[in-house]
């Protein structure tokens, strides 16, 4: 019998140039750090190495993210 995939959700901030942003950002979302030129996306994928997608919100795409493992289960 086969082992059951895991389907966890993986997500990393991203510039508006593709670049990852660790920096720090004030509570209205502002870079607070120098060099830092704001998130502009989130990329998102499964573990299962099945689903990847990108979108401005981490809520959205965790939603796409519920969706894909409710169909593959």
């Amino acid at each position: 019998m086969a082992g059951r995939v895991r389907h966890t959700l993986k997500t990393a901030a991203r510039h508006a140039d593709g670049t990852p942003c660790t920096h720090k950002l004030s509570p209205r979302g502002k870079p607070i750090e120098d060099g830092c030129t704001g998130r502009h996306d989130y990329r998102a994928w499964c573990t299962c190495g099945q689903w990847e997608q990108t979108g401005p919100t981490k809520a959205a795409l965790e939603y796409t993210h519920g969706t894909h493992r409710n169909t593959t289960i």
